[in-house]
């Protein structure tokens, strides 16, 4: 027991002695600041819109000591990282896609390197959504502008309307020379648009309307003098170009052959058309036949003639008459295996005397004759500049500077009804342009479809230098339209062309 008491007691002095040893320890380790992006109450996601607003991003940098002692860097992730600051506060407005990326803050403290990071969320929507494009001269005149109509009527998810104005110049620092000619936004380009003048053509990022390409990096072999007369709207083959009565094919969003036919040459109508399982097919004016063209190759070719003992009344290989107009129209070619939809035409004979409707399905060369129809003695019709076709029902218009007409036909009985004036422009103003939407609309299905049922009609007043557009209601099976219309929209330039934009 004494000598287990004697050995706790020696313990206990050897603790006390070894606490009182003075401590030869290294003392020169110096503490750090304090250094960290505060998160707490701090907005990590941001939306915004492409091209056109500006993201600011104010972090919340925690540092004890010098602030000049830090450096920041930021960059964007999306396909690659991209640096696009390097100052403390992020502004900076962002041109990629819509979509959603991540933009990372990195502190570096200088002394001794130490980082500090902060990722944020950056949500970036398309600033030109699905809407109605309008391309007019502007009031200056002698360059292109564009504009987006936001309706109720053809947006279902909007409750109120929209006009985003000079889109075009809003993104790239002004208009585009010349006067409008063509506008193409479809489906089967996904992200980019295309606008034609009398003097340019572009190739635009859909999303923001900013400019991809000009007229001459559109050609793979070298372009022409740039002498745009229409774009030929081909789903999923190509937006072709007619230049100065040339036909340029497109592949993958470059014009890659201008196409040839034979040795009597051609001069192209400034319309066109899609033929399925074909690159699409115009009408030779300076032989007055019809022409198609193949899949990816530049020679295109001309129709047999109907064989003996055909009752076709006419032959598309020479139909021997002046075209006013073409354009896909209603029904279809019944054989699955070749779906085409029938087109129809507007033709005015060499001496002027007479106007004509024609009705064709380019599937049957032989008998290709749905219709010709004698219309001459329709009110109008041989001072009509401009001309549409219903796809939901056997309608066509026709409109001169003043009075729009619409009527039906009867390809059975090779007969059409008398036209109808279903508008007027008001006093001052002339008609420049009248386009049928032959989409559903955005949230509108099945029986809601507006498909045919809007009718939007562009007119000028040259003294008060104002274009408007007149959106009708269509019936889409009779063309009647309603009297009053239901929206008007003022304040923009002479416009020449409309399309509806899908995204």
């Amino acid at each position: 027991m004494k000598l287990l008491k004697y050995l706790i007691c020696m313990l206990l002095l050897t603790v006390v002695f070894a606490a009182c040893k003075k401590d030869h320890s290294n003392t020169s380790v110096k503490e750090l600041p304090g250094f960290y992006v505060d998160t707490v109450g701090v907005q990590k996601t941001f939306e915004t819109q492409q091209s056109v607003g500006t993201v600011v991003i104010s972090p919340k940098v925690v540092y004890d000591g010098e602030a000049s002692n830090l450096s920041y860097l930021w960059r964007v992730y999306g396909t690659t990282p991209d640096t696009v600051s390097k100052v403390k506060e992020f502004r900076s407005v962002i041109s990629n896609n819509p979509g959603t990326y991540t933009a990372e803050l990195q502190v570096t403290e200088k002394t001794t390197g130490i980082k500090a990071l902060m990722r944020y969320s950056i949500i970036v929507n398309s600033p030109r959504p699905y809407g109605w494009l309008v391309a007019y001269e502007t009031v200056a005149g002698g360059s292109t502008d564009v504009s987006l109509i936001r309706s109720t009527e053809l947006i279902k998810t909007i409750s109120t309307d929209e006009v985003m104005r000079d889109i075009y110049s809003a993104v790239n620092g002004g208009p585009l020379a010349g006067a409008p000619i063509g506008m193409v936004s479809n489906v089967s380009s996904p992200t980019a648009d295309m606008l034609f003048t009398t003097q340019a053509g572009v190739r635009l990022n859909r999303p923001d309307y900013k400019k991809l390409q000009d007229f001459n990096q559109l050609f793979v072999a070298g372009a022409p003098s740039p002498k745009p007369e229409a774009v030929m709207e081909v789903p999923f083959f190509g937006n072709h170009l007619i230049n100065n009565g040339e036909v340029y094919w497109q592949y993958s969003g470059l014009y890659v052959g201008k196409i040839s036919v034979d040795t009597k040459g051609y001069k192209a109508a400034p319309y066109g058309y899609a033929l399925y399982g074909k690159n699409g097919g115009f009408y030779d004016m300076l032989n007055r036949r019809f022409i198609y063209m193949d899949q990816q190759v530049s020679q295109a070719a001309t129709y047999p003639s109907p064989k003996s003992g055909s009752t076709s009344r006419f032959d598309l290989s020479n139909i021997g008459k002046d075209l006013v107009y073409v354009g896909i129209g209603f029904g279809q070619n019944g054989v699955s295996s070749n779906p085409d939809t029938y087109k129809y035409a507007f033709f005015q004979d060499i001496d002027k005397s007479k106007r004509w409707f024609y009705g064709m399905n380019f599937t049957l060369p032989d008998q290709p004759d749905l219709c010709m129809i004698d219309i001459s003695s329709m009110p109008g019709i041989f001072d009509a500049k401009y001309f549409e076709l219903g796809t939901l029902g056997s309608v066509a218009f026709y409109a001169t500077d003043q009075v729009l007409y619409n009527f039906t036909f009867n390809t059975a009985t090779n007969t059409a009804s008398i036209s109808t004036a279903g508008f007027t422009a008001p006093a001052g103003e002339l008609i420049t342009c009248v386009k049928l939407l032959k989409q559903a609309g955005s949230g509108y299905t099945g029986s809601e479809s507006k498909s045919n049922r809007l009718l939007y009609v562009a007119t000028w007043n040259a003294a008060t230098k104002i274009g408007k557009v007149y959106l009708l209601n269509a019936n889409p099976t009779s063309g009647a339209l309603t009297a009053t219309p239901l929206k008007v929209y003022t304040g923009f330039g002479k416009i020449k062309e409309m399309c509806l934009k899908p995204a």
